[in-house]
Formats: structure tokens, C-alpha cells, sequence
């Protein structure tokens, strides 16, 4: 009897590993945070360098398709220069956003965050493993009792 610890310092071994169990858990979750923040801001910064790229492209490419319509419109349909480069600007409008909106659909499902999934597992276990011991200890304790 005199070997076993006292129930104080039971409950201060119970604090001591507890305390150091969630100092563990934080630690983790901030790591699994910090790597999946990494590797998102890495993403969207080529997505915003990517953006922007095709954004000056499309504009040239924009120019270039529009005029080259509008000429296409003088010499097929016989049609005032003014407006058939309007009319080629107009198309050329619609394509461009027709294609903006399929690359932004596209990106939309690319870009996503999951969450500190290993941290909340392992939290989840040891919510698991306390109710097990407390339900161990009370079934020893009443069988002793008993």
C-alpha cells in the first residue's frame, strides 16, 4: 500500500499528460497547417501569375481575332468597315468569355483547403481512449467496491 502513488498526485500525473497530450495536438495541427497554407499560397500565387498572363494574351489575341473578323465581314458580306469591326469586336467578346468562364469552372474545383484532418483524427482517438479509461476505471472502482 505504501508503494502506491496518492490520489493527488494521480490527479497531477492526469493533468501533467494531459496538458502535454493537447500541447502535442496544438503542435500538430499547427504544422499540418502551416504545410497546407504553403502549399495554397504557392498555388495561387502561379494561378495569379497564370491569370495574368492569359489575361495580356487574351487581349492581343482579342485585338487580333477582332480585326481579322471585321476584315472577314468587309470582304465576304460587303459591310460598312465601322461595323463589321464592331461586330467583330462583339464576337470575339463572346468567345473570349465563353472560354474565360470554362478556364474559371475548371480552376474552381483545383483550389480548395481540407483542414488539419491528422490532428482532428488523432484528437478524436484520444477523446476514444479517455472515455475507454474512464469507463475502465469505474468498472474497476465499483468492482473493488463490490
Amino acid at each position: 500500500m505504501a508503494d502506491q502513488p496518492s490520489i493527488a498526485q494521480l490527479v497531477k500525473d492526469i493533468q501533467t499528460d494531459v496538458s502535454g497530450i493537447v500541447h502535442d495536438e496544438l503542435a500538430l495541427a499547427k504544422a499540418e497547417m502551416a504545410e497546407q497554407g504553403k502549399r495554397v499560397g504557392k498555388g495561387a500565387g502561379l494561378l495569379g501569375v497564370g491569370g495574368y498572363l492569359a489575361f495580356v494574351a487574351s487581349l492581343l489575341l482579342f485585338v487580333a481575332i477582332s480585326l481579322w473578323s471585321g476584315y472577314g465581314f468587309v470582304q465576304c458580306f460587303g459591310m460598312d468597315p465601322l461595323f463589321s469591326i464592331c461586330l467583330g469586336f462583339t464576337c470575339a467578346g463572346v468567345f473570349f468569355l465563353i472560354i474565360g468562364g470554362l478556364f474559371a469552372l475548371a480552376g474552381k474545383g483545383k483550389v480548395h483547403f481540407e483542414g488539419p484532418t491528422k490532428a482532428l483524427d488523432s484528437q478524436a482517438k484520444f477523446k476514444s481512449a479517455v472515455k475507454d479509461g474512464v469507463a475502465a476505471g469505474k468498472a474497476r472502482s465499483t468492482g473493488k467496491a463490490g
